[in-house]
């Protein structure tokens, strides 16, 4: 604002600032002398310098600790605390003394700020603060700010803000009280803007006026420094004050704008813990209208050009309104209406459209405030406003539809700015991407994500996202008919656009129609029809865009049509209309496409507008200006000719050339890529179908590829002067010409191929059986109107080498094509007649002698194709090195296009003798002339003449060339010996594979190279290196993931070379190149490629078996190159037939093939675990022919072990190194391995297998699974372990050997036989834990097992103490205690020594692990729960060893969780003395991270785990030695850290406090007195502590009240443990000490305390079950009744009223107990006390008026049932929710399940469920009820008996929906949970039984079952077949059904690589878990191991119940095996009982 530059006379009255700069304060002694002044005006003049002193100005930095001011002040107030002299002066001061007044608020306000910059002086603010805000002061205050002056007024907004801002707002909620909101003159504050004169530019904020400080002052209550808490409070009491401060907002500044958008952002909507509702109403409606009055000041403010306040507001916006699910924008449901609105009306896709569109209009939507904005909003003045509008509709689909009505644009054309942003807008509008995300399902359980919806959106809303309005047609057809080319244009592209988005529609459409695989009458696809018909409707004419396309399709005409002054006026302009023409044929294109119905209604040649692409190609010139817009009409038209079905390719269309002809002209004169795509994607389209290329449509890009691209200058010669045309235009007219002339008689052209054909001893009908392996007829007809146009003289010099050179190309091409290069040889030698004998071109003989050079060049190539040969190097000539060095020269000049293509005809023309070097200065020069030339050069190039290989010097030179020359003209250069190096290798395959999206020219290409392999003269070496060529096309190929690889793969296996090649033995060198091919091909697999590997191999099995005797070495080699790709069971009857050879015939060869085959055949059948143990006789057998062989012992040894179910010893095989390991990837091997099992054990010599002198890792695997098969195996190996040999085996060898004989072992007698040898070997095995974690753990297991069945007991044990005494700490490892615990465990008292020594090195080990490890490794972890196991076993520990472990800990480790569980393990089992427990508590809670630790309000899971296990420790130290450990300084840490919640920790602090008061005999009051929910804040008294709770959790501790919970007793299980709800018992002692020592004064005090919904909590603690807790809370009733007596409250007639029907519900004679009312009324009156205090709540008015007509409540009865269950107010729905959640949380024991049944209460929310389909709230409600009654005994069994129950869900559930499929399940499990079996059985007769599984089976087998529902039924049906009486026949059924899902549940189900073992103290699975509403609908965890391995266990256990074994047990079984595997044998004693009991029935077998 302006600066006056003189003050008005009347301000120089004060002189303060002169006296403030002239004097400063140096001590307090001189501050003190301000109030023993004895004038006014001597005070006012010390006061105002000593707060001039004092302020911090606000460009001051940061105010250091030791700054005077600070010092200063703090000197002062210690003299005179709280600033008494100051606040005497202040109340002495009358109110007329108002100078007086403002110097001695300023000043305060000064003080406060400089004290608040530093904690340390916190404590000498806090006087002053609460002197500030007591009652008085706050009055003083609070009347200055209603005064008239103005100065005052401003000091005391400054001192406000300065307490507001104090400590980052420690004080603001008790500012918030002592602010008086209610003053009616507040609102004028706002307008009290500081008034200026002159250009005053100062910044509001550092300088602020009255309406700023105010602004500032109600911001503070919302920015990120204040608690949530404070925030609702100040939103919803004074949301009026917030919400004012917007009405001026746009009048302030650009710093006060910036500031109050960030705080509202960063303080409000970024908050988390805020409701949305509540933000949603302080920004409503008329706030945003404020905030859109911003956007009128859109230039920048001040000095920096980016302090725009509309570019601030509009950020703002943006993040407010256009991200669904965040601030104002709500996620809709895109062009669905609202669910509600849905449910409600019969949907309009049965019906006809009006009701539809009806109901659509009337509907409801989810954004109605962004509605009621964005139709505001100026979109056509404003590009940010528009900018906004488009993110909106955008982010909320919805809103489209009803935008257009309510905005009201002008759509009518006319020439005006704002017409044309108008349809801008509505074009941007049109083109926002379709919501394809709402067509799918809305989650619901956890697989419906990927559905679609079965119906479509409403008709209306797709339309009107497409095309508006009706009027659309008539504006749009105006606009183009327009006389304004700009009107045109815009209309134009709104048109394209709309059409576009028709087709996305369309495609999104299509899709969703074949994902539900709709037929013609589907949903979707109907509406598809429907909306064509709308669109068709909403249109322009089509003959509107075809005049408006002639209008403008030649520029002569459209300067023509212009008016005739604009002609005079304006010159043509080109641009423009090529603008509008390229729009025009951009919408002939669209309506073709989209709307072919609506072109056939016209008559419309669309072959005329070749005309134009004619014209565009005679004229245009890249580098013409609207060249880009020639390309793009170029493209409209050919993609038009394509949709349009009466173009006739064939016909003429005002032009002298044919269709055809223009569009080859185009191919060859175009540059552009994309065209040229298009004209081969246009002539492949209307040419397939015919006569000529229906055999192959591929062959056509053949044809266009040999058209000439030559590019001569208007007067080229040749040598002799002979005139040289263009040659496109020859070749394209005389291909026109064989075009007709082959069309009109094609089977004549056919037969001359057949006869040409026949003249290579061909068969002339494979031209019919095989078509497209031959060219096209037209081929004929080119070469017969060739030789008949040279003998007619037809054809110019010119054109004859044209059509010459044409030819050359296109037979070059077409062989790889042909399957039979014979046939093509044929054409070539025909072509060659035609040239013999005669001159073809007398009057020039160059040109004739070019002639025949292009007959011998393709001669010369048809022979380099099949015979390559290395041509000689020649020496140059003079002319042709005068030339290159002409053209060396000129290139060096710049790009000469005409001159590189003068050189290509030098080249055709002269026939130069090339040398290598002259043509690698030639292919130089052309690269810097012009690289396309290269293409054509090349191709000229004679193959036997000259090497393009050396010339371009490939393959370093391939990068230049690779775009530029072909595949085929590199592949005819490059000759058997220039193959051979990779590097060329490499060249041929990526400019083969470079065409990979034409997988025709990749077959071409390999056709090619299978042509030259045919050669019968090739090298061997040759061979080799064109077969790997092939191989690596296939390989590249493949790894690049094309989808055709296979059908490249096909043909190499297809074509007769490889089938030649494949039939015959070849030696070394060949053999590895096909060799490689066929691993290749083998790879891509496919049925075809399967039958051709079959095929082969049976041949080659033919051929050994016929030729066995007498073999070569190569017939051999290749017939085992072979045998690699044999099915295993080829293989085994392979191995059969030369077992029988070899058992008749010594011969050595039948040995060698027998082990070749094996050793190329062991990998494959070592999968195939089915075949192997199936041919396990035949391998025994072979063994005895080839006992040498290391595979056949390997697949012996896998086909003894695939005999054995898998984990049968204990353990799994080792996980996979770079795959994912999951149970899924098992399974195939777990089934099948647990199907071979019964196969019969195969007699083996095991003394032959061990008498080896090394053995084998296959032998010993042989070994131990026979040890598990036969008995009779177990003497041997224990004969071998006694002998030496066994001391020379490897230890792994060993280990596994010793654990298979002894876990094989059957009984304990016979175990006591077995050896005790190499008993110290494993004991130091063990304790070296070298080997892998399997060997370590069998030795240990060996150990144990010899320990416990030797008679030498004593001595073992001996070994072992001596072993482990001799170890050191560092050396321990987790196998040592796992085996001392095992000892112990089997031992017992014998094994205590060892177990006493082992747990002495474990601490000692434990000591430096916590103290020099941060973190603990997978052996720490396991050495850890060794030691806890040993300490849980009652193994001595010694307390000199626990201290140094427990101190490491809590010093070092107190952050892990794991670690502090073991130290409270220790505290528990050693006797610790009462010092060190006390030393312990005390490094504990003054450890400088426990605050951290012991978080009350952390959310990390790791922080939390760690909370919860120090709370355990620190409750297990104080009850050591409670009158020790029980001290204040222990006791009050713990305030900080209790969250007053039912959580595990927080109830063992409660459980410390009561330890505390009962030790001591002292009350803990003062100290909950002091307790806040914030860490950091300290309460200073229990009403504060009180207002601190959260009042919806408190209230939800009502709902979910824990009835279970005691007053003094503390349950250690914690069953009713719940972080979410406050422990009632804490809330009440809490209140009772705020009714006895801090009750409320105050009118706003009660109202604040009322609002916390304690008193709620109080009544509903009158229906708990435990008599103490409700004699409290029948105390507390009272006494706040007698405290409210004499309270002055407005409500108090309110809850007087409440707590007189309280009272009347007590009975009138005395009773030694409390009464207990029923939960219904204790929770009807809290209900309606939180009514009286949040009266917003729409219960308020119905609790309150259900009380008031009654005098008094009838506890037997149900309150509001009827009146709300059927109420018929608008808000019906909502109310009878209510009354059902209402229900759901009050049955809570059998008194409330009587006042239920009295009221039938049950039938009707049965019959109101059945009845209700739609309404998925109600049915939730309903299933939480039942899941809430089901809880309880003797209400489950009356529903069970009396009301059938079981048989109506039974019905229920066939009809489900897919949410509701888990809470069925869960409540049928508390039904068999809860019920007395015995007598359902007998009231039944079983039947109750049958009904239940029949429920399960439904739910299993319906399509809203999923794996979270099938985890949750496998209890259920372990309960169902547990149950006593005879097995229910289901239970197969179910079985069977559950494998299924198990097997599903499988794939995501991971298998810890680490497997960990579950700790000892997991938890109790017995304890019976009912299922309650709160989570009733909760998913179950994510699968996992612990998930699944559970749920195999129970359904083993079901497996087991049954009379007979079933195919679902073999299943289970083996699956259990799995899991006893990775969790071991603590985790699962099952799983080892049946493991086991396996083993036994193995040896049992044999």
């Amino acid at each position: 604002m302006p600066v006056r530059d003189v003050p008005p006379p009347h301000k120089k009255r004060k002189v303060e600032p002169s006296s403030a700069h002239t004097y400063q304060y140096k001590d307090a002694s001189e501050i003190r002398r301000i109030f023993k002044a004895q004038s006014e005006a001597g005070l006012l003049e010390g006061l105002t310098a000593l707060r001039n002193q004092l302020t911090v100005k606000p460009s001051e930095p940061p105010v250091q600790a030791n700054d005077e001011r600070l010092l200063l002040a703090k000197a002062w107030l210690d003299e005179d605390p709280g600033a008494g002299e100051l606040f005497s002066v202040w109340e002495g001061a009358n109110a007329r003394q108002t100078s007086l007044l403002t110097v001695i608020v300023g000043l305060l306000s000064a003080l406060i700020n400089i004290l608040s910059t530093h904690y340390t002086y916190h404590a000498h603010a806090q006087p002053i603060l609460r002197a500030l805000l007591s009652p008085q002061s706050s009055q003083y205050l609070n009347q200055y700010l209603a005064g008239q002056h103005t100065d005052l007024v401003l000091a005391t907004l400054k001192l406000f803000n300065s307490l507001t801002n104090y400590g980052s707002g420690r004080e603001r909620k008790a500012v918030l009280d002592a602010f008086a909101w209610e003053t009616k003159s507040l609102p004028k504050l706002l307008h009290m803007r500081r008034k200026s004169k002159g250009g005053e530019d100062v910044d509001v904020l550092a300088r602020p006026d009255i309406r700023t400080l105010y602004l500032l002052f109600i911001l503070s209550f919302v920015d990120n420094t204040s608690p949530s808490s404070v925030k609702v409070v100040f939103l919803e009491q004074h949301r009026d004050a917030f919400t004012s401060i917007f009405k001026g907002l746009w009048q302030d500044s650009y710093s006060v704008v910036r500031r109050v958008l960030e705080v509202c952002w960063s303080g409000l909507w970024s908050d988390p813990k805020l409701k949305r509702t509540l933000k949603i109403q302080v920004f409503s409606e008329s706030t945003l209208s404020q905030l859109l009055r911003l956007y009128e000041r859109n230039a920048p403010e001040g000095q920096d050009p980016e302090s725009v306040p509309a570019d601030v507001v509009h950020h703002f916006l943006l993040a407010l309104c256009t991200r669904p699910g965040v601030g104002l924008c709500f996620a809709d449901r895109g062009w669905y209406p609202r669910e509600t609105d849905e449910e409600q009306r019969n949907v309009g896709d049965a019906g006809d459209g009006r009701t539809e569109v009806d109901a659509t209009k009337g509907g409801k939507i989810y954004n109605k405030i962004l509605a009621n904005v964005v139709k505001t909003l100026k979109v056509n003045e404003d590009p940010r406003q528009q900018e906004l509008a488009l993110k909106i509709l955008s982010a909320c689909p919805e809103l489209v539809s009803g935008y257009w009505a309510s905005a009201g644009l002008a759509l009518e054309p006319r020439l005006s700015s704002k017409w044309l942003a108008n349809i801008a807008f509505f074009g941007a509008v049109v083109s926002l991407p379709v919501p394809a995300t709402s067509f799918f399902l809305p989650e619901s359980g956890s697989t419906s994500t990927s559905l679609y919806r079965p119906s479509p959106p409403p008709l209306s809303t797709i339309v009107d996202n497409i095309l508006p309005t009706a009027h659309m047609k008539t504006h749009l057809s105006r606009g183009l008919q327009s006389a304004s080319p700009l009107v045109q244009h815009a209309s134009a592209l709104a048109l394209a656009k709309c059409l576009l988005k028709y087709e996305r529609v369309v495609r999104a459409f299509e899709q969703v129609a074949k994902a539900l695989e709709e037929d013609d009458d589907g949903l979707w696809t109907r509406r598809g029809r429907e909306v064509e018909r709308e669109v068709r409707k909403r249109v322009p004419d089509f003959q509107v865009i075809v005049g408006f396309s002639q209008r403008y399709n030649d520029p002569t005409t459209a300067n023509q049509d212009q008016p005739k002054e604009n002609q005079k006026q304006s010159a043509p302009n080109p641009t423009r209309t090529a603008l509008l023409a390229e729009s025009a044929h951009r919408l002939l294109w669209l309506y073709h496409q989209l709307l072919p119905s609506v072109v056939a209604e016209a008559r419309f040649d669309a072959g005329k507008l070749l005309q134009a692409i004619e014209d565009m190609l005679v004229q245009g010139s890249s580098s013409s200006p609207t060249a880009g817009l020639d390309t793009l009409r170029q493209l409209h038209v050919l993609r038009l000719l394509r949709e349009s079905e009466h173009f006739t390719w064939s016909g003429k269309s005002g032009s002298k050339h044919g269709n055809f002809y223009i569009l080859l002209k185009a191919y060859i004169v175009t540059a552009v890529p994309a065209v040229r795509t298009a004209i081969v994607a246009l002539l492949r389209h209307i040419l397939a179908p015919g006569v000529l290329f229906q055999h192959d449509p591929d062959e056509i890009t053949l044809w266009l590829d040999s058209l000439p691209l030559t590019q001569r200058s208007p007067d080229a010669k040749a040598p002799d002067g002979t005139p040289l045309m263009d040659e496109g235009d020859s070749v394209i007219a005389f291909l026109d010409d064989c075009v007709q002339r082959c069309v009109k008689t094609p089977y004549k052209y056919v037969e001359e191929l057949q006869a040409a054909y026949s003249t290579i001893d061909g068969d002339a009908s494979a031209i019919g059986t095989r078509p497209e392996a031959f060219p096209s007829p037209l081929l004929a007809t080119v070469v017969e109107q060739l030789g008949a146009k040279l003998r007619g003289k037809l054809l110019t010099p010119s054109d004859a080498l044209a059509l010459f050179t044409y030819t050359r190309k296109l037979l070059v091409l077409l062989v790889g094509k042909t399957g039979d290069l014979g046939f093509i040889s044929a054409l070539v030698r025909r072509v060659s007649g035609l040239v013999e004998g005669q001159m073809l071109v007398a009057e020039s003989q160059s040109v004739d002698a070019a002639i025949r050079r292009e007959v011998t060049l393709l001669a010369s190539s048809m022979e380099q194709l099949h015979s390559p040969i290395t041509p000689e190097d020649r020496s140059t000539p003079a002319a042709v090195e005068k030339y290159v060095t002409t053209m060396q020269k000129l290139s060096e000049l710049g790009p000469n296009k005409a001159q590189a293509y003068e050189a290509v005809d030098w080249l055709r023309l002269t026939g130069p003798s090339l040398s290598t070097s002259d043509l690698a200065r030639l292919l130089e020069s052309l690269d810097k002339l012009h690289k396309p030339a290269l293409k054509e050069f090349c191709q000229y190039l004679d193959p036997r003449a000259v090497s393009l290989w050396e010339g371009a010097n490939l393959p370093d030179g391939y990068p230049r060339m690779a775009n530029e020359v072909s595949f085929e003209t590199f592949f005819l250069h490059c000759t058997h010996g220039l193959v051979r190096p990779k590097a060329s290798l490499e060249v041929l395959v990526d400019s083969l594979v470079r065409r990979s999206s034409d997988v025709a020219a990749v077959k071409r290409g390999i056709r090619l190279i299978l042509h030259r392999l045919l050669n019968p003269d090739i090298a061997d070496e040759a061979l080799r290196d064109w077969l790997l060529v092939l191989a690596d096309v296939v390989v590249t190929l493949r790894n690049l993931g094309s989808v055709d690889v296979r059908d490249v793969a096909t043909i190499c296996v297809d074509s007769d070379t490889i089938e030649f090649l494949c039939s015959r033995s070849l030696n070394h060198v060949a053999r590895t190149g096909l060799d490689k091919l066929l691993g290749a091909v083998y790879e891509v697999g496919g049925e075809d490629i399967a039958s051709f590997f079959a095929d082969m191999t049976a041949r080659w099995i033919s051929v050994l078996r016929e030729s066995l005797d007498n073999i070569d070495e190569d017939q051999r080699d290749t017939a085992l190159m072979w045998f690699k790709y044999l099915h295993a069971q080829d293989v085994v009857s392979l191995l059969d037939y030369l077992a029988e050879r070899a058992d008749h015939s010594s011969a050595a060869a039948t040995r060698e093939i027998i082990v070749e085959i094996l050793a190329i055949s062991s990998k494959k059948l070592s999968h195939e675990l089915d075949t192997t143990a199936h041919a396990l006789p035949l391998l025994c057998r072979l063994q005895a022919h080839v006992p040498e062989s290391s595979h056949l012992t390997s697949l012996i040894a896998s086909a003894t072990q695939g005999a054995l179910p898998l984990a049968h010893d204990g353990f799994l095989p080792p996980p996979p190194m770079f795959s994912e390991w999951n149970v899924a990837s098992l399974a195939p091997s777990v089934d099948k391995r647990w199907s071979l099992r019964l196969q019969p054990a195969p007699s083996i010599g095991i003394e032959r297998l061990l008498s080896g002198e090394i053995l084998s890792d296959a032998t010993v695997d042989i070994v131990t699974s026979l040890l598990y098969r036969q008995r009779s195996a177990r003497p041997p190996v224990m004969d071998w372990l006694e002998s030496p040999a066994s001391k020379s085996c490897s230890t792994a060898h060993l280990v596994k050997l010793l654990f298979a004989l002894y876990d094989s072992t059957l009984d304990v007698d016979e175990s006591g036989n077995l050896p005790q040898s190499h008993f110290t070997r494993l004991v130091k095995v063990v304790i070296e834990a070298r080997h892998p974690r399997e060997v370590s753990l069998k030795a240990c297991r060996c150990v144990v097992s010899m320990v416990a069945s030797s008679h030498n007991r004593a001595k073992c044990l001996k070994m072992l103490s001596k072993e482990v005494a001799s170890m050191n700490p560092e050396q321990l490892r987790p196998y040592v205690l796992l085996l001392g615990t095992d000892v112990f465990q089997q031992i017992g008292s014998d094994a205590r020594p060892l177990a006493e020594e082992l747990l002495d090195l474990g601490l000692k080990w434990a000591v430096r692990h916590f103290a020099e490890s941060e973190s603990s490794s997978d052996d720490d972890r396991r050495t850890l729960l060794s030691l806890g196991s040993l300490i849980v076993a009652k193994v001595a520990v010694k307390s000199h060893l626990v201290e140094p472990v427990i101190s490491a800990v809590i010093q070092d480790r107190m952050s892990s969780g794991e670690a502090v569980k073991f130290a409270r393990l220790l505290a528990a089992s050693t006797h610790l003395k009462p010092v060190t427990v006390n030393r312990f508590l005390q490094t504990v809670v003054q450890h400088a991270k426990f605050y951290d630790y012991c978080a009350a309000t952390t959310t990390s899971t790791e922080t939390l785990s760690s909370r919860e296990e120090i709370v355990h420790f620190l409750h297990t130290l104080f009850h050591l030695h409670p009158a020790n450990t029980c001290q204040p300084s222990h006791i009050e840490p713990l305030r900080k850290i209790y969250g007053g919640s039912l959580s595990h920790a927080n109830m063992r602090i409660l459980s410390i406090f009561q330890l505390f008061e009962t030790t001591r005999k002292t009350s803990v009051a003062t100290l909950f007195a002091q307790w806040s929910t914030a860490a950091d804040v300290t309460s200073s008294n229990a009403l504060e502590a009180l207002q601190s709770l959260d009042p919806s959790r408190v209230f939800k501790t009502c709902l979910e009240y824990p009835d279970r919970r005691k007053l003094t007793k503390m349950e250690e299980s914690h069953e009713f443990a719940n972080d979410g709800t406050y422990d009632p018992v804490f809330v009440l002692l809490l209140i009772a000490q705020m009714l006895a020592d801090s009750a409320p004064s105050s009118a706003w005090d009660w109202v604040q305390l009322f609002r916390t919904n304690v008193v709620s909590l109080v009544l509903r603690a009158l229906s708990a079950k435990d008599v103490q807790l409700r004699e409290a809370a029948w105390a507390q009733v009272a006494a706040i009744y007698r405290a409210l007596e004499n309270a002055d409250v407005q409500e108090k007639p309110h809850v007087l009223h409440i707590l007189n029907l309280l009272k009347d519900l007590t009975p009138s004679t005395p009773s030694d107990d409390a009464p207990r009312l029923p939960a219904y009324t204790t929770l009807l009156l809290a209900h309606a006390f939180r009514g009286i205090f949040y009266p917003s709540n729409f219960i308020y008015p119905l609790t309150a008026r259900f009380l008031l007509q009654r005098p008094t409540l009838d506890p037997s009865d149900v309150p509001m049932l009827y009146g709300m269950l059927y109420s018929a107010s608008d808000d019906w729905k909502k109310e009878r929710a209510w009354i059902v959640r209402f229900l759901s949380d009050g049955i809570v024991g059998n008194e409330e399940w009587r006042i239920l049944k009295r009221r039938h209460t049950w039938d009707l929310l049965a019959s109101l469920f059945q009845s209700e389909e739609r309404d998925r709230v109600l049915r939730r409600g309903v299933l939480e009820v039942l899941a809430n009654v089901t809880c309880n005994a003797r209400a489950t069994a009356s529903l069970v008996l009396r009301y059938a129950l079981l048989s109506w869900i039974e019905m229920q559930v066939q009809t489900m929906r897919g949410d509701e499929a888990i809470a069925w399940v869960r409540i049928l499990e508390n039904i068999l949970a809860v019920v007395s079996a015995e007598k359902m059985e007998a009231a039944t007769n079983g039947e109750w039984r049958a009904v239940a599984s029949r429920c399960l089976r439904t739910i299993l087998h319906h399509p809203a079952c999923t794996q979270d529902v099938f985890v949750a039924s496998v209890p259920v049906l372990l309960r169902v077949s547990l149950l006593p009486g005879k097995p229910v026949a289901h239970i197969p059924a179910l079985l069977t059904r559950s494998v299924r899902w198990l097997i599903e549940l499988e794939k995501d189900v991971h298998i810890p690589t680490s497997c960990s073992v579950i700790p000892p103290d997991g938890g109790d699975k017995a304890s019976v878990k009912l299922h309650h509403s709160q989570h009733l609908f909760d998913a179950p965890s994510l699968p996992s191991m612990e998930v699944w391995g559970e749920c195999v266990e129970a359904m083993w256990r079901v497996s087991m119940s049954l009379p007979e074994r079933t195919q679902a047990w073999d299943a289970i079984t083996s699956r259990l095996l799995v899991w006893r595997s990775v969790v071991g044998v603590e985790g699962s004693p099952v799983g080892e009982w049946a493991r086991r009991e396996v083993t036994i029935n193995l040896a049992e077998n044999v």
